[in-house]
């Protein structure tokens, strides 16, 4: 099977994968839909040879543990990995993994993959929705390739706040980011410290007793040069104070199911007119300055 370059085997019943072995370079790999448990690699530690893989998936098995098969420092960097939908509790490595697009959704993690980042592994697309993370801390989020995350999944998980260091300094190039589902009362503010910063989603906050938490309206968040989407849906917010001014950059605008908010829009009308702003709204809110809008 030395010439093997493509292997599909989804919706199957494997409990195990044995190793291919260093000398079979799998171009792709897709183990999706199995009942997965033990990912095997030979004597020199190799579950496939690594010189050319562009996309492996294990999505959807039974794997408690993220295998022990990659490594950050190897030739080439694949394109994506996948070992969303199973049971990984932790990832402890002290290899990384050489791979620009990671996702780790729906698996139940309750601590950030910090090793992952110490290792060394560029990643610039990870998904870690869907778990239980509680926290993260600053030195989760240090290494030396850091700097090249762009796009950061966290929705739907138990955190409160972000560390302090989640900002221009350690990630300059973060595009977009998701904490939606999550139980934040606060704005994040060290994320408006991140120039690049294109898309932020902060929709439904709660507690767990199912009660919404965020509540205040990010005040000068229109002088973000660089944001063009902020969603917000789903929340507390309240009056927004007379005084804020909305954006034209942000030209995507989330305020839906807020169902006390006050929101004067008077800024962004003309640009709503012209449909080069778009305003998601509930026709129960109290949205003014725009008689444009459909308002109940």
């Amino acid at each position: 099977m030395k010439t093997l370059g493509k292997i599909d085997l989804i919706y199957n019943k494997l409990t195990a994968l044995p190793a291919f072995g260093k000398d079979v370079n799998l171009v792709q790999g897709t183990f999706d839909y199995n009942e997965i448990a033990r990912i095997e690699k030979d004597a020199d530690g190799y579950f496939c040879g690594m010189d050319d893989v562009e996309s492996l998936s294990f999505s959807h098995n039974e794997l408690t543990e993220f295998p022990d098969i990659f490594d950050a420092k190897s030739i080439y960097i694949m394109a994506s990995i996948d070992f969303s939908y199973n049971e990984i509790t932790e990832v402890t490595t002290d290899k990384g993994i050489n791979t620009n697009n990671l996702s780790l959704a729906g698996n139940a993690l309750k601590t950030f993959p910090k090793d992952l980042f110490t290792a060394g592994s560029p990643l610039t697309v990870l998904n870690l929705s869907g778990n239980q993370i509680e926290e993260i801390t600053n030195d989760d989020i240090k290494g030396e390739k850091t700097y090249m995350m762009t796009s950061l999944d966290l929705s739907n998980n138990r955190l409160k706040k972000l560390p302090d260091d989640m900002n221009g300094t350690y990630m300059p190039h973060l595009y977009g980011i998701d904490i939606s589902g999550n139980q934040f009362s606060a704005f994040p503010w060290g994320l408006a410290n991140i120039s690049y910063l294109n898309t932020l989603i902060m929709r439904n906050q709660r507690d767990d007793d199912g009660n919404r938490v965020y509540k205040e309206w990010p005040t000068n968040i229109g002088n973000h040069k660089g944001l063009r989407a902020l969603l917000l849906g789903g929340n507390d917010i309240g009056k927004v104070p007379e005084t804020e001014r909305l954006s034209y950059l942000i030209n995507t605008l989330d305020v839906s199911d807020n169902p006390s908010i006050v929101l004067n829009v008077s800024s962004v009308c003309p640009y709503i007119k012209a449909g080069m702003y778009l305003l998601i709204y509930d026709t129960t809110q109290d949205i003014r300055g725009c008689d444009y809008l459909t308002l109940e």
